[in-house]
This record gives C-alpha cells, structure tokens and sequence, in this order.
C-alpha cells in the first residue's frame, strides 16, 4: 500500500535524523551510520538510494522555500 502524498518514509527520517544529530550531508558518510547506527542492511548498490533521498530532501525545501 502506497503511503500518502507528502508523508516521508522510515529512511527519509533516519536521513534527516542522522545530517541533524551529526551534521554531516554527504551520502557515503550517510550510508555507512545508516548501516552503522540504524542496523539498515544497504548494500554498496543500495547507497544511491542515499543519494536519492538528498536529492528529494534539497527540491523539497527549495519548493518550500520558494512557496514563501
């Protein structure tokens, strides 16, 4: 079952938990407190999909930012 339009995924939150606790934004360094901290089991192909979720982050706030 698809979730709702503009409700964010258990990943998308770890993501954003994990840049606001440490400050880091970059994907590798994501990936691997993901695997690290969470116990998410992402294999090296999976870490695009790290990539993927700052991509969707940053148009995010930039839509956001514009709607003001």
């Amino acid at each position: 079952m698809p979730r709702p339009r503009g409700s964010i995924g258990e990943t998308k939150l770890k993501i954003l938990a994990i840049i606001h606790h440490d400050g880091s934004s970059h994907g590798y360094s994501i990936w691997t407190t993901l695997r690290e901290r969470f116990h998410s089991y992402l294999d090296l192909q999976n870490r695009r999909n790290v990539y993927h979720h700052l991509h969707d982050s940053a148009r995010a706030i930039r839509r956001r930012n514009n709607l003001r």
